[in-house]
């Protein structure tokens, strides 16, 4: 058994003592693993999905399985950590150094369209599996997700007081905004639609600061007579 990650209920089953060769070889079958699970998951759900058929599609056998995980609850608890700990990381590095809150918006919808638009499969667990997590690990998944929660409402009421904006209710605007961009895997594929991941989240941008403000900020972003 590895050392334990202090901000994660499970243990880490990396060996200390792994060459670099065995480091990117145990990394790289670990990453596998994680992939074909966060696809069954998907696909049949956290109770259906098992551990041998996880196997099966990672390509590795059943027993090895348990050199990676202790079971199915790790598998996902790794899947969600990853996607959670990932948005919200990602957005503050790059937004701490950002002062206004419109291009914060703009950078916060872009960057979470482009996270999951290279994992559709991660954004539904993301939307509907979190509940399957119990105790200490649901915890910190929650957490995690409420942090990331509580910096995008952050820019929108800044993005309020800036602009003094007609918004009645920051916590209505700022979940209308996860309930859209968290609803992309049931209509968008990256790889067959016209639009790319960038123009998406230009496109949601402009329909949330539209919503917010009747376009009329919009109109002075773009430099346009009101």
């Amino acid at each position: 058994m590895g050392k334990t990650i202090p901000e994660q209920p499970f243990a880490s089953r990396a060996k200390d003592d792994r060459s670099t060769a065995h480091n990117s070889s145990y990394n790289e079958r670990n990453d596998a693993i994680i992939k074909a699970a966060t696809m069954l998951i998907a696909r049949d759900g956290y109770e259906k999905a098992s551990m041998r058929a996880v196997a099966a599609e990672a390509g590795v056998s059943p027993a090895s399985m348990y050199h990676y995980f202790d079971g199915k609850e790790a598998m996902l608890f790794t899947i969600l950590f990853r996607a959670f700990s990932g948005l919200e990381s990602n957005l503050r590095m790059k937004t701490h150094l950002i002062e206004d809150p419109l291009e914060q918006m703009r950078i916060m919808i872009a960057e979470h369209v482009m996270f999951f638009a290279n994992d559709m499969d991660g954004l539904k667990l993301c939307s509907h599996e979190l509940d399957s997590m119990r105790g200490k690990a649901y915890e910190e998944l929650h957490r995690i997700r409420r942090s990331y929660y509580h910096h995008t409402r952050e820019i929108v009421n800044n993005l309020v007081k800036k602009y003094n904006l007609k918004v009645c209710d920051s916590h209505v605007a700022t979940m209308s905004l996860f309930s859209s961009l968290n609803w992309l895997y049931r209509w968008y594929d990256p790889h067959t639609s016209s639009r790319s991941p960038a123009v998406l989240g230009k496109l949601f941008f402009e329909q949330f600061i539209g919503g917010l403000t009747g376009s009329e900020l919009l109109q002075q972003d773009n430099g346009e007579e009101t």
